[in-house]
């Protein structure tokens, strides 16, 4: 059975596609087979992280939600060479009218639904993980109702402390099986296992990963995956570490 892991954050910045994208690529150079679905309708970039060109991409998930069709038709091979397992991409529209399109009208919530289980069913996914639309929306809901685990990511930031735990109460209240920290983005002055216990004390929530601010991930700017690139990185290996806890 697939197992869906929705990665979201109350805020935007938090590294949500990033993290999401390099534990694709780490599972999927383990050989597993791995689906990412970008609901992030409004700031579409897993497509980018990926590599999937403008030209490449004809159709996006927003034609199949609006018009219909094959949802194959909107899903794209984007697997990095000397990869043994698969990378497939239902990949947000990052055109500005249908930006604007979903600012106004939304999308069918429960059809997107019954993609992850089409998906997962087609493409026979060991992993379909789901990139969401930062804070809270109707349609945030359903995907987080629908995950095995949810990933929220968080900043040291009051704001994002404070948006954190109105997502983590909403969690709990959906009954979603399993949810874990992810703090993203920790200046070099702080000791890492200090951030962990500070952030686990205030939610009462188990962290699972501490990421600190990294300079060649930066400096990387989205044109490659850094767990690719630098595969033994302390980011890298800490993200490795992550993705072991996904195996059912």
């Amino acid at each position: 059975m697939t197992q869906v892991i929705a990665f979201h954050s109350f805020r935007r910045g938090a590294g949500t596609s990033t993290v999401l994208v390099n534990c694709a690529a780490i599972l999927a150079a383990q050989g597993k087979r791995v689906g990412i679905i970008d609901t992030d309708f409004q700031s579409p970039s897993a497509h980018i992280l990926l590599g999937l060109s403008s030209e490449r991409l004809k159709k996006s998930l927003n034609d199949y939600l609006w018009d219909g069709g094959r949802l194959r038709d909107v899903v794209y091979d984007v697997t990095p060479a000397a990869v043994s397992g698969k990378i497939y991409l239902a990949p947000a529209s990052s055109d500005m009218d249908a930006i604007m399109r979903v600012l106004h009208e939304g999308y069918d919530a429960v059809k997107l639904s019954k993609v992850f289980t089409e998906l997962s069913k087609e493409l026979e996914l060991d992993v379909l993980m789901v990139d969401t639309n930062a804070g809270l929306s109707e349609e945030t809901l359903v995907i987080l109702a629908m995950a095995d685990i949810l990933m929220l990511l968080l900043r040291l930031d009051k704001q994002d402390y404070q948006g954190t735990a109105v997502i983590a109460s909403l969690a709990e209240r959906l009954s979603v099986p399993r949810m874990e920290l992810i703090v993203n983005h920790v200046p070099g002055k702080f000791e890492i296992e200090d951030v962990r216990q500070e952030v686990e004390n205030k939610y009462r929530n188990k962290v699972a990963a501490v990421f600190p601010y990294t300079e060649p991930l930066l400096a990387l700017a989205s044109q490659s995956i850094f767990a690719l690139q630098y595969a033994t990185h302390p980011l890298t290996l800490a993200l490795k570490e992550l993705t072991d806890t996904f195996k059912p």
